[in-house]
Parts: C-alpha cells; sequence; structure tokens
C-alpha cells in the first residue's frame, strides 16, 4: 500500500473490493499513509471497519503541534502513533494476524528500511514522518522518516516478504 497523505485512505475501498471478492492477501506492506492502512488491517480489521474508523477520524485529533515551529517537524506525530496502539490493541508487528511490513527511510543514509518486527505505531510514525511536516522518529538509535521517498508503492519490499503475487494500490 503506497503513500499519498489523504488518497492513503482509497486502500479502503481497494480492500472492500477484494473481500467481496473472496481475495485474503497473505501479507500487507505499507508505506507513508498506506502504512496506516496497513497496520489496521493486518490487525484483523475489516475493509467495512476501516471504512468506519476513516469516517469517524477527526484530523485535529491526529495533530499535535510542535513549538517553537522553526524545530524539525511543525508535527511530533505522537498523536498518529497513540491512534495507531488504539486501534491494534498494543499488538507488536510481528504479532498481527497478517504478516506485515512497514518501511521507512533512514535518514542518515537515505536507504530504505522494511520493519518486521518491533512497535506497530512507532514504525508506523516513522512511515508517515514527511520532512519538515513532522519531526523524524528515532528506532534503536536511528532516525527514520517518511518511506514514500525511497519507496512510494513498496512492491520490491513485499516480493522481499516472500509475495508471489503482488496487488499494489
Amino acid at each position: 500500500m503506497g503513500g499519498g497523505a489523504a488518497r492513503g485512505f482509497a486502500h479502503i475501498g481497494v480492500i472492500q473490493v477484494l473481500e467481496e471478492a473472496g481475495i485474503r492477501p497473505d501479507l500487507v506492506v505499507g508505506t507513508s499513509a498506506g502504512s496506516v492502512v496497513a497496520a489496521l488491517y493486518a490487525s484483523g480489521k475489516s475493509g467495512r471497519e476501516l471504512q468506519t474508523i476513516a469516517e469517524s477520524m477527526e484530523e485535529a485529533a491526529l495533530s499535535d503541534w510542535r513549538l517553537p515551529l522553526f524545530k524539525p517537524g511543525v508535527l511530533r506525530g505522537e498523536a498518529l502513533s497513540r491512534f495507531i496502539s488504539s486501534q491494534v490493541r498494543g499488538q507488536q508487528i510481528q504479532e498481527m494476524a497478517r504478516p506485515l511490513g512497514i518501511v521507512a527511510t533512514d535518514l542518515l543514509s537515505g536507504a530504505g528500511v522494511l520493519f518486521q518486527r518491533g512497535d506497530t505505531a512507532t514504525a508506523v510514525r516513522a512511515s508517515s514522518a514527511i520532512p519538515a511536516v513532522f519531526q523524524p522518529v528515532s528506532i534503536s538509535g536511528r532516525d527514520y522518516v517518511d518511506g514514500g521517498l525511497v519507496s512510494p508503492v513498496p512492491v520490491v519490499y513485499a516480493k522481499q516478504m516472500g509475495a508471489d503475487l503482488v496487488i499494489a494500490v
């Protein structure tokens, strides 16, 4: 599931169509906004549940302004992290109902990183951390930013996780 800010919610419609056709992905990989939907879906939520969440979501609840504004990133991203954690009931990436991969960009090297273990909310926060909008996210002493910078649609990472056939959105 690729990035694209609010367009990331288009993934929900695709999930619903796949479910109606009886297609259940073996694994899910997300980057940037797609990591939000991927994490919620991998936790076991249905397309209908995802739609309900998206329709009831208040943008203000996910905004946590950082002052002063001249520091790296005007949003901390902690509100997004809390939202994800509550929606996935604190499950770690490796505990999801469906295998999950979250793509982020290593700020120092510029390389893409696939998270398949660890805190789901933190990985999603890192994958969604658009530079200058969100502050970078530190994981194990490394800083990460938006996965969409290196992989707007993470097909390569889905194959790395073992996918033979990839449905990319």
